[in-house]
């Protein structure tokens, strides 16, 4: 039996056996998790050995580990990381439907532990209450990295028939090259044309043309806030894009120049109408609703 002293409370405590050769030493589980956490002994020391071992203070830090776990993950369930193995998602959420009887998003023992550890680290309920969580993650680097991960995974989110039937009229006339989805100053531009002009392809509805901006402004439901918000981007990408001389066309739901920054756009927007844009979305629209 040897006499210790707690590495965590300080605590001293009698041992059974040959367990003083540890470097650490916890008299109790709470102790040891207590030292785990923020400026623990545990923390710390695991930070040095991190620092002189691969230079960051975290494992996940290092790109060589980082790229390790993608090609362990890769080479046993054919992805890069867990949560974009579908087995490994519905097994998550079977796990947690059978312990909590719902899904993780809906669990309020989760919820308030979560809220609660926010509340006594950062003093707010949710890490999108601080000021640098709002920006980091509205900046430009985030909102392009973003972009191409919805991009590359397929779910940015149901594109309208409209701006499809767009595209497919594009693609129609001669020397344009079309690239889509392309992402300017953390906005998502619908079309690039021959690498000089961006172009937006606007539906009547969803951004605020097809109505008064004052009946949009009483806000009868949360649909109108969205689409007054949506009117607040446009504006902003005008102003950005007419500073920075950058050729922007924005076409609306019937085919009409609605925006453009200088002639090279203004020219694109005559040809689309030359070519019957106009006609060409109204006969798509028709046919889908069933009219002759």
């Amino acid at each position: 039996m040897f006499v210790i002293k707690c590495d965590g409370c300080g605590t001293i405590y009698e041992l059974m056996g040959l367990k003083k050769y540890r470097k650490f030493n916890f008299h109790s589980r709470e102790c040891y998790k207590q030292s785990q956490s923020k400026d623990g002994t545990l923390y710390e020391h695991l930070k040095e050995q991190n620092l002189a071992i691969r230079g960051v203070e975290f494992c996940l830090q290092s790109e060589e580990v980082k790229e390790k776990s993608r090609q362990t993950m890769l080479v046993k369930y054919g992805v890069e990381s867990a949560m974009q193995s579908q087995e490994i998602r519905d097994l998550r959420n079977s796990n947690i439907v059978e312990k909590y009887g719902c899904i993780h998003q809906k669990v309020p023992a989760i919820q308030e532990k979560s809220a609660q550890t926010c509340l006594e680290r950062y003093g707010v309920e949710h890490p999108f209450m601080l000021p640098k969580c709002k920006e980091k993650s509205n900046s430009p680097e985030a909102n392009a990295k973003k972009h191409q991960t919805r991009k590359k995974n397929g779910n940015y989110g149901r594109i309208s028939n409209e701006e499809n039937d767009f595209h497919e009229f594009l693609l129609g006339l001669k020397d344009l090259i079309i690239e889509r989805d392309i992402c300017v100053n953390g906005w998502s531009i619908d079309f690039l044309v021959n690498s000089r002009v961006y172009v937006q392809y606007d539906g009547n509805y969803y951004h605020g043309l097809d109505r008064p901006v004052k009946q949009i402004l009483e806000f009868r439901n949360d649909t109108d806030r969205t689409i007054y918000g949506t009117m607040l981007r446009d504006k902003a990408q005008n102003a950005w894009f007419l500073e920075r001389g950058f050729s922007l066309l924005r076409i609306d739901g019937f085919g009409e120049t609605i925006f453009h920054t200088d002639e090279i756009s203004a020219q694109l927007g005559t040809r689309l109408i030359d070519n019957n844009i106009k006609q060409f979305l109204l006969e798509r629209r028709h046919s889908r609703k069933g009219k002759p």
